[in-house]
């Protein structure tokens, strides 16, 4: 029997395998390798992940194999480490020409695995029993092939580094420059050579983990720049200043270039010592500096002061040329240059050929010159117009003086500067201060949009020179923009006969003065057309609205085919090319204006464009500060008329409160005074008829003289409220007034079962108060207190001080007011009292207002009420307590009775 071997395949299981299978494997593979080739080719063609084969010649000559497969054939016939092998050796030299990475080895020999097994797979010249050996075989083979080619690759690359890095090593330390090795993420130094130990005052060791920033903090930023690639392929060079130990400066030149270290990615830095050399090449300038000035001397400066000439007239604005004696171009500048249609050259040929000659020869150009070059004359035209090839105008100043040269020779000096740019930007703004100061101090809407129209219309010097114009104004409470006025033709013979009679008016006062004989609206030019220019004022996509909302003058130029044109407004207009130029204040929007030239059918150019949104801006101005004025002067005249009714209905009003207050006034009074009158009389009779009885004298004499004072009562409340005097403010002790109140109404509390309560505070400060008219409001309300207990009770009267405030109350424990009570009680003769005139609290609250202090009542029905008088402190105001004497501190408890 064949000797058998154990083959390892690539799960690391071993496989007997005879000899007569290697040989078998490796005469199929060798016979269909070229076909095994071509599907592999094909497989990598329509897969990119599939590794395409590199070719060698086949063993016959007859085509070209996978130089892997022939490499496998070998290893399958031979067994073992064959690299000495022809074919093994071949592939190998292959695979390193190639260049491809160790990563690359495992897919190669996937592929390599896969279509030999696809190709065993589908033969049938070997029985399917044979063929489970072949390909455990065939699998061990390519793996160990495999292995074999990454072992080889790895040997060889590791042989290339110890190389190259015993090459750079050698490099890197004989290097005369300073060599610093920089890992480019940490910034930290990874090595330094000798040199830059030397230059750095460090030793290696010293330099190694050192950040680069400890070198020089300015490194780290200059690094990328460093680093990165310039387009002429040169390594960029930076100096920088280093300060050595012993505190001198020295200039270093650094540059750098990235590299691998050691696993890490690194920049090795390269830093040279040109502190002589900077210093050289500086002593070398300043010396050359001198010597430049030492030698250039007066013919520097001429060339200087000719430069700066020469530089002046290029950058001139004016179009300049200078000429000789026969008239030849010796310089022309810069702005002559641009001017011209072609780059041919101008220095040398004659005027002539390079100078437009209808100024030549139609303007007399020429001979002026030959004129000036003779006598020396000058020449100066201002606004020549020049006719241009596109028939606009352009407006020149020329001007040819003589020159003459350093040694005599006679030159020309032509200018010709154009100025039709400046003169448009005078007229347009002489135009545009004429219109807005005709529209200054109008406060009539309607005048204003006049004013407005003729401006845009008015043709010459005096407006913007449109055909025909429009403006419509934005109605904010129907949302509509709405036409107001209208100006210009209607027809091309209108046109011709209206702006004949127009002819004769050179000024716009001459214009506006036609307001005053307008006809009616109805029967202005362009009423038609107005009528029909009515569109929503939300329609932000489509005009006149789309120019209000974005705040900007539209320039249609074909209105049948502009989506942004309704229909209706291009039916009303009947021109195709027309302007729409907004009208809004900050937020407001008031208007828009059109303006177009159906008549003329000129085209509308961008200046025009500009000086209608100028004019229009400042008329939204104009006409928002007249509507604005028409509204306040409308609020104003309704504010009149509505105050000339208020006056007359207060007057009324006052007239009959009046009267009905002396009414009132009256039936109380009569009230009061009718029952004391009719006991006064009743008894005076009875004295008339019993005069002799004494007892009956004296007592119905003591009843009169009760029913006099109820009367005198009545008067003195009455006249205490008709005319109350002023208070005469001075600063007072509320203790002291308190105390004085009580003492005044002890004759009524005797009348009753009545206990009075002091609780007065110590610290009480002295308070600004008339002191008369304080105890009456204090005695009142006591009074009051006493007349809520007809049956008895406690009264507790008080003052304490609370932060700026100073308050002082009465309470009693009576019957309470109904809380409907409550906002009347301080009402002119209000009262619940069968025998009360409704006077007292009024008179209270009022004296206590006087006095810029407050009255307020708290009250609960079966409980009783409390009346407080509240003083306000002034800030500044010191707060002095009241001296009490003695006898008298106001202790709480402290009764009478």
């Amino acid at each position: 029997m064949p000797s058998e071997r154990q083959e390892e395949l690539a799960d690391d299981r071993f496989v007997p395998v005879g000899l007569g299978e290697r040989e078998k494997l490796a005469r199929f593979l060798e016979a269909h390798g070229r076909q095994i080739t071509q599907d592999w080719l094909a497989r990598s063609a329509a897969d990119e992940a599939v590794a395409r084969p590199y070719l060698a010649e086949g063993p016959d000559g007859a085509g070209e194999v996978a130089a892997s497969l022939l490499a496998l054939i070998e290893h399958v016939r031979e067994g073992g480490h064959d690299m000495h092998l022809p074919a093994h050796a071949a592939w190998l030299q292959c695979w390193h020409e190639t260049g491809m990475s160790r990563g690359n080895i495992r897919d190669h020999f996937h592929a390599l695995r896969d279509v030999t097994l696809e190709a065993l797979e589908r033969t049938d010249t070997i029985g399917e029993a044979e063929k489970r050996p072949l390909r455990m075989l065939l699998e061990a083979a390519v793996r160990n092939l495999r292995l074999e080619t990454s072992e080889y690759e790895t040997r060889r690359l590791l042989a290339e580094a110890v190389a190259e890095r015993q090459r750079y090593q050698g490099l890197f330390d004989t290097s005369a420059d300073s060599i610093v090795i920089v890992d480019l993420e940490s910034l930290e130094i990874l090595d330094a050579n000798p040199a830059a130990e030397r230059l750095l005052e460090r030793t290696r060791s010293e330099l190694q983990g050192l950040p680069l920033r400890a070198l020089h903090d300015d490194l780290p930023l200059i690094l990328p720049g460093l680093l990165a690639p310039r387009p002429d392929g040169r390594t960029p060079t930076y100096n920088l200043p280093l300060r050595r130990r012993d505190g001198s400066l020295m200039v270093v030149a650094i540059n750098a270039t990235t590299l691998e270290y050691g696993g890490h990615r690194a920049s090795q830095v390269l830093m040279r010592d040109i502190t002589e050399r900077v210093r050289f090449r500086e002593e070398l300038a300043r010396r050359a500096d001198e010597l430049q000035e030492q030698v250039a001397g007066q013919v520097s400066e001429l060339e200087r002061l000719g430069t700066f000439l020469e530089n002046i007239i290029d950058a001139l604005p004016a179009r300049l040329l200078v000429l000789d004696e026969n008239l030849n171009v010796l310089h022309a500048n810069q702005a002559y240059l641009q001017e011209r249609r072609n780059s041919d050259p101008v220095a040398g040929r004659h005027i002539t050929e390079v100078f437009p000659r209808e100024l030549l020869e139609d303007a007399g150009l020429l001979d002026q010159m030959r004129q000036t070059l003779e006598t020396g004359s000058r020449l100066r035209w201002s606004a020549y117009r020049q006719p241009t090839p596109d028939h606009n105008e352009r407006l020149l100043d020329i001007a040819i003086e003589p020159c003459p040269g350093a040694e005599g020779q006679r030159y020309l000096l032509v200018t010709l500067e154009d100025v039709t740019e400046r003169q448009r930007q005078f007229y347009a703004r002489l135009v545009l201060h004429h219109i807005v100061e005709a529209m200054l101090g109008v406060r009539d809407v309607d005048r204003l949009v006049h004013t407005l129209l003729t401006g845009i219309t008015a043709g010459g010097a005096v407006g913007l020179g449109f055909n025909r114009a429009v403006v419509l104004l934005a109605d904010e409470e129907a949302r509509l923009l709405r036409a107001e006025q209208g100006v210009g033709p209607e027809s091309p013979e209108e046109a011709g006969r209206v702006w004949s009679e127009l002819s004769t008016r050179l000024t716009l006062e001459q214009f506006l003065a036609d307001y005053e004989h307008l006809p009616p609206p109805e029967q202005r030019p362009l009423r038609d057309m107005i009528e029909r220019l009515v569109f929503p004022l939300d329609d932000k996509e489509r005009l006149p609205a789309l120019a209000a909302h974005s705040r900007e003058t539209i320039h249609v130029l074909d209105a049948g085919s502009d989506p942004r044109v309704p229909p209706e407004l291009a039916e009303a207009l009947g021109a195709d090319e027309f302007v729409v130029a907004p009208m809004v204040v900050q937020d407001r929007i008031i208007g828009v204006a059109i303006a177009d030239n159906r008549i003329t059918q000129q085209s509308i150019h961008g200046p025009d464009i500009e000086l209608l949104t100028a004019l229009t801006n400042q008329a939204a101005l104009a006409i928002d500060g007249a509507i604005f004025y028409a509204q306040a002067k409308r609020r104003a005249d309704e504010l009149q008329e509505a105050y000339s009714k208020l006056e007359a209905a207060t007057e009324r009003l006052v007239r009959s409160e009046a009267l009905a207050a002396i009414g009132e006034v009256t039936a109380i009074v009569a009230h009061e005074i009718r029952n004391p009158l009719s006991t006064i009389g009743g008894f005076a009779r009875m004295l008339r008829r019993r005069c002799h009885e004494v007892e009956i004298v004296k007592r119905n004499a003591r009843i009169i003289e009760e029913e006099v004072a109820k009367l005198e009562d009545i008067l003195s409340g009455l006249l205490d409220f008709s005319k109350p005097s002023r208070p005469r403010l001075e600063a007072c002790s509320l203790a002291e007034i308190i105390r004085a109140s009580i003492v005044s109404t002890q004759g009524q509390r005797e009348r009753g079962n009545f206990e009075l309560i002091e609780q007065i505070s110590e610290d009480l400060p002295l308070v600004p108060v008339d002191c008369h008219q304080m105890e009456q409001v204090v005695r009142n309300l006591i009074i009051n207190a006493l007349d809520a207990m007809p049956y008895g009770g406690k009264i507790t009267v008080g003052a304490r001080r609370e932060g700026n405030q100073v308050i002082l109350w009465v309470s009693d424990t009576g019957m309470g007011i109904p809380a409907h009570h409550l906002d009347q009680i301080f009402d002119h003769f209000f009262t619940t009292k069968p025998t009360g005139t409704g006077l007292g609290l009024a008179l209270a609250k009022k004296i206590v207002e006087d006095h810029g202090a407050r009255l307020e009542v708290s009250s609960e029905e079966g409980v009783g009420s409390t009346f407080s008088v509240i003083f306000n402190l002034d800030e500044g105001e010191p707060a002095t307590p009241a001296v009490l004497s003695a006898g008298e501190s106001g202790d709480t408890g402290k009764g009478s009775s």
